[in-house]
């Protein structure tokens, strides 16, 4: 369980302090530790963390129920045909074995899976800052004890600042959460600027998605004077 948690704070690490980097930002002068849980569940990544973080004690339990069955097979043994006997010895040998190269095989899985997904969420925490930045992202308008700041898009927030994104001037800005008197929705997140999946009705899933591209940008210029570039597939 500890191992698990401090997979956990670590994946957290990499991806929030990663994300912010994108934007020029040294996310712990402005937050601590205790804030990466927090940005981490506003990048939408917790509920996947905790199941690859659940994976390594899943794995320690499968091999170690393995060997409880080798060792229960022994002490306790069962009249069945000669056919199903050699099936059952072959089957516990090789659970046996495994159990035997059980700290290797769990050093390969844990190496293997902290480098393949940190490498992951790296690639995904660049993606989702690049598409902040080209303005693929919900506007909202934020009054403040001295203004209003309209079509603003929020990178995150800890338990002291807001940051946002300025579209116009390109540049990021931490809001203190004292200042901030309301945060108001003005245009909401924007349909996939990525192709559909190829299959099934894949025309029409291109030409729906097109559709709420367009209605997206019309609101997006409408109330904000705003344009952005998609993607062409």
């Amino acid at each position: 369980s500890t191992f698990s948690v401090l997979v956990f704070t670590s994946f957290c690490y990499f991806i929030v302090t990663s994300y912010f980097n994108n934007f020029g930002l040294d996310f712990f002068i402005f937050g601590g530790v205790s804030d990466l849980y927090q940005v981490a569940l506003y990048q939408g990544l917790v509920i996947e963390l905790i199941l690859i973080s659940q994976l390594f004690i899943v794995l320690y339990v499968l091999f170690k129920t393995l060997g409880e069955l080798e060792v229960s097979s022994k002490n306790k043994p069962v009249k069945i045909s000669k056919h199903f006997d050699v099936i059952r010895q072959k089957l516990f040998a090789n659970a046996t074995t495994l159990l035997e190269m059980w700290p290797l095989l769990m050093a390969a899985i844990v190496l293997l899976g902290l480098f393949g997904y940190t490498a992951f969420l790296l690639s995904l925490s660049k993606y989702s800052a690049e598409d902040v930045k080209n303005g693929f992202s919900a506007r909202y308008s934020i009054e403040t004890n001295k203004n209003l700041i309209p079509c603003l898009s929020v990178i995150g927030a800890t338990s002291s600042y807001v940051f946002i994104w300025d579209d116009k001037t390109k540049m990021p800005s931490a809001l203190p959460k004292p200042e901030i008197k309301t945060i108001n929705l003005v245009v909401p997140p924007p349909p996939s600027n990525r192709a559909p999946s190829p299959n099934g009705s894949y025309k029409k899933k291109v030409e729906l998605q097109r559709e709420l591209q367009k209605q997206w940008s019309s609101k997006l210029e409408k109330t904000c004077h705003q344009s952005v570039k998609w993607h062409q597939w």
